[in-house]
């Protein structure tokens, strides 16, 4: 292996605790926290699916939505059906990131939190 690419190797390696933090903060929000979650378990879910089941107006779900893809948890891929749709689902960072966070926990710590989630409805307004 040459120098260069040892370099690069282990510029990647460095690189991957900050990725990790990048990924935890932007899931520090229920809106975002909830369209991961969806994201996941639903893969290739479309916007306005999204949206509403977050219980966020369009803006708001398209703000939260497109941080989660600027930080590279999600992907997007558009189709067309009848008008253009936009569909959602996780990379391989994202999937990575679930499993960090919730892979470990028993079926039923995951149902709580969806009960958790459908409870809570429409989240409060910040203060």
């Amino acid at each position: 292996m040459r120098n260069e690419e040892k370099y690069a190797s282990s510029a990647r390696d460095d690189f991957k605790p900050l990725q990790r933090l990048r990924s935890y903060s932007t899931l520090n929000n229920e809106i975002r926290l909830k369209a991961f979650l969806l994201i996941h378990d639903h893969p290739g879910i479309s916007f306005n699916d999204l949206a509403q089941k977050t219980h966020a107006d369009t803006a708001k779900a398209a703000y939260h939505v497109g941080l989660l893809k600027a930080s590279g948890l999600t992907e997007v891929s558009y189709e067309r059906e009848g008008k253009a749709t936009s569909h959602y689902s996780l990379t391989g960072l994202g999937n990575e990131t679930y499993d960090e966070l919730f892979g470990k926990l028993p079926k039923q710590k995951l149902e709580d939190i969806s009960v958790l989630f459908a409870q809570m409805g429409s989240f409060s307004k910040p203060r």
